[in-house]
């Protein structure tokens, strides 16, 4: 469903099951079933096969998907979009797509292909935000990856994303400890904080 805050009315672009969706530009894109998809064997976990369409945000009508766009065979947790960049995060790894490259590629890896996050103990992504050339995610603790240079960082530990970023680039970051080590929920103690992007320096490339 899309609210338009203009003129306060509500409109239904599509009914049936979805898994993500994300406004790109004019467009949005969803996943949905695809039409007459076989019935899903016991032994695959994912459901029916899915496809991703594009629809025109004001009227609903169908638009062209952008060509290279392969986020329906993920089935992605969440999808995010800066106008140019559209990324989106599985259980296991993190992918994009953009105009210019007119393909998906794998931004972050996992398992054996990943020793380093192996090494670094990092699991699997969550909560995606998008601020510049920088790309935030939850795995474990808080990590930035810088997209021009390919090398990532941790911002914080035992901590997780509290949803997408201002435009200013402020990320709001809630850190969790546990002082007794009761595994209660109630005795984990919570603190908030924000952390500028904008002062954040370009990471050097790896070399590798």
């Amino acid at each position: 469903m899309r609210y338009a805050l203009a003129t306060g009315e509500t409109k239904v672009l599509y009914r049936g099951l979805t898994e993500s969706f994300v406004a790109y530009n004019d467009q949005l894109l969803y996943t949905a079933i695809a039409p007459n998809a076989p019935r899903p064997q016991p032994t695959d976990t994912n459901g029916p096969p899915e496809r991703v369409v594009a629809i025109d945000q004001d009227t609903g009508a169908p638009m062209t998907l952008p060509a290279g766009l392969t986020i329906a065979a993920d089935r992605p947790n969440y999808v995010i979009s800066n106008g140019d960049l559209i990324v989106w995060t599985t259980d296991q790894v993190i992918r994009a797509w953009r105009p210019s490259w007119g393909k998906s590629v794998t931004l972050v890896p996992s398992g054996p292909s990943w020793p380093d996050g192996q090494r670094l103990q990092i699991s699997g992504p969550t909560y995606p935000a998008l601020y510049g050339h920088f790309l935030v995610w939850d795995a474990g603790g808080v990590f930035v990856l810088d997209l021009t240079t390919g090398t990532f960082a941790q911002l914080a530990q035992g901590s997780r994303v509290a949803g997408e970023e201002t435009t200013d680039g402020m990320v709001s970051i809630q850190e969790y400890s546990n002082p007794t080590g009761n595994q209660v929920a109630a005795s984990y103690q919570w603190d908030q904080y924000l952390f500028s992007l904008q002062g954040l320096p370009n990471l050097p490339a790896c070399g590798h």
